[in-house]
């Protein structure tokens, strides 16, 4: 499941969505921000989402691996998701 944040939707995409997905079991979602240039992976873990933030470059301006524990093969960065095409 992937939300991606806009403007008129970011206050509902993090918070709102968190409890939505969890009443669903949803055992991981991502939450892809391009106005923080930033992806958000969230893994349900023990009826818990555990965030962890993924950014467009790291401090020696490299491209940041997005890691994800439901598919482990994926080999994504934050650039590719935020400049895909639509």
């Amino acid at each position: 499941m992937v939300e991606v944040v806009s403007e008129s939707t970011k206050i509902v995409d993090y918070p709102a969505k968190r409890v939505e997905y969890n009443v669903l079991n949803i055992p991981e979602y991502w939450i892809v921000d391009p106005l923080t240039n930033k992806v958000t992976v969230l893994t349900l873990i023990e009826e818990l989402y555990e965030p962890v933030e993924f950014f467009g470059s790291d401090a020696c301006g490299g491209k940041q691996r997005i890691q994800s524990q439901t598919l482990p093969q994926l080999e994504l960065t934050v650039e590719q998701v935020l400049t895909a095409d639509s």
